[in-house]
């Protein structure tokens, strides 16, 4: 809806830093005084618990999704405006040892279990669970093809999938199923998730949390504007070019896969103006932050003026992630079949 793609993917990249970045590095509760060391303090102080929750959602309404999507020629109904706007990623970690996670070592092998879910309204779409180094995967397929108003197409693909191997029907009947060894590796490297030990994790997290205080040193102002019940309001301001710049060179060298998440990411092409980024930080750590995707529309683009945040908000509560019972191995010596299986499933 919005047309400066590359803006706001590089100001999403910002502030997926500090979501990042808080994860694995610590360096004590202590919060200093000024509006900027208490952001930086926050943020290191996510690490100092078992677990950490970190949920990234939409705050648009429903009817300003539906007014935008009218502007562009498009029409939402109700339904679908309404699962945009609830629409959730939720990514828990968990260690396994009992330790913090800004206390684990890169010898701690399989020290932490990792939960990424889709949501909206409340519902889990799909699941992925890393678990002693084994992958897991559930998902919804048929609540995805109502949400894709294919329902109809569920039968025919429940009906291909009894022919396919074992693992394919699981999957498609909401079942979990399993990968493990180097394949599980090897697949949620493609999400950007380490399946296997810690040695580089902690590295990377440093890296991160280093490079997010260099950026926050060199190119945020942050002020305090007040105290509400998700605790200090911060308010973080800077030059967008800059920090675009800045933030796309620290997310690809930092963050696994960051460097081919962003190969379509011009930051050298997002303009020279004022960006605005709310943070609140509650007891010393960080939680909660928001961006007004609205700031960047030019004058006179039907969402100058609206109220469209994106907020990542943490959480450093959660239940242990467990290994599922019952999953279905997924072989990989079928692949080739069930490749030659999915050649006939109508593309609906």
């Amino acid at each position: 809806m919005l047309r400066r793609s590359s803006t706001l993917l590089a100001a999403a990249s910002a502030a997926a830093l500090l979501a990042l970045a808080g994860c694995g590095s610590g360096s004590g509760h202590s919060v200093p005084n000024d509006p900027k060391g208490e952001l930086t303090a926050s943020v290191s102080n996510l690490g100092q618990s078992d677990s950490l929750t970190t949920t990234v959602k939409l705050e648009i309404a429903p009817a300003d999704l539906q007014a935008l999507a009218k502007t562009d020629g498009d029409k939402l109904t109700d339904a679908d405006a309404s699962a945009i706007s609830s629409a959730q990623l939720v990514v828990q970690a968990h260690t396994t040892n009992g330790k913090d996670l800004a206390d684990l070592k890169p010898g701690d092998k399989n020290a932490t279990a990792l939960s990424i879910r889709g949501m909206s309204k409340g519902h889990t779409y799909i699941e992925l669970r890393v678990v002693s180094g084994d992958l897991f995967i559930q998902g919804d397929v048929k609540g995805m093809l109502d949400l894709a108003h294919q329902s109809k197409t569920y039968t025919e693909v429940k009906a291909r999938a009894a022919s396919l191997p074992p693992f394919v029907k699981a999957l498609v009947n909401g079942e979990w199923v399993s990968l493990s060894g180097a394949a599980a590796q090897g697949l949620a490297g493609q999400f950007g998730v380490q399946a296997g030990g810690q040695s580089n994790k902690d590295a990377q997290s440093k890296k991160m949390l280093d490079d997010l205080q260099g950026l926050l040193r060199k190119d945020v102002t942050v002020t305090k504007v007040g105290t509400d019940d998700r605790g200090d309001h911060l308010q973080l301001t800077g030059n967008a070019h800059q920090l675009a710049n800045d933030a796309y060179q620290t997310f690809a060298s930092a963050v696994p896969g960051g460097g081919t998440a962003l190969s379509q990411a011009k930051p050298q092409n997002v303009p020279n103006k004022k960006v605005t980024v709310d943070a609140w930080v509650k007891d010393g750590v960080l939680s909660e932050i928001s961006i007004d995707f609205a700031q960047f529309a030019d004058s006179g683009d039907p969402a100058a003026g609206k109220h469209l945040p994106i907020a990542l908000t943490f959480d450093q509560e959660g239940d242990s992630i467990d290994e599922p019972s019952g999953a279905v191995p997924v072989d990989l010596t079928q692949l080739g079949s069930l490749v030659g299986g999915l050649g006939g499933v109508p593309s609906g």
